[in-house]
């Protein structure tokens, strides 16, 4: 409770860095990361500490329907750090 009023929340979690496509096995199997790898991925916090994003996404390059933005605080995003596979699952997207 926040000045005797509850407080909203909001669960903030990437399912980049949960889920993992294992392409060498089957092409369509996906894993769940390990637990621990899950805990650095999934937050709670206020709603009063959240924000919104708005803005509208065009995809000129590959024209398909699975096109995701990811949004990142400015001057944080590492393209080379982002891709390399990590942790004990392998996935790409560095985990915070």
């Amino acid at each position: 409770m926040q000045n005797g009023v509850a407080a909203s929340k909001v669960a903030d979690f990437d399912l980049r860095k949960m889920i993992v496509h294992e392409v060498t096995i089957t092409p369509d199997l996906y894993n769940i990361v390990t637990t621990t790898e899950m805990s650095a991925v999934v937050n709670i916090v206020l709603e009063s500490a959240s924000g919104i994003v708005k803005g509208t996404l065009t995809d000129y390059v590959s024209a398909s329907g699975k096109v995701m933005a990811c949004t990142y605080k400015k001057g944080t995003y590492n393209r080379t750090t982002e891709m390399q596979a990590q942790a004990a699952s392998s996935i790409e997207f560095k985990i915070e």
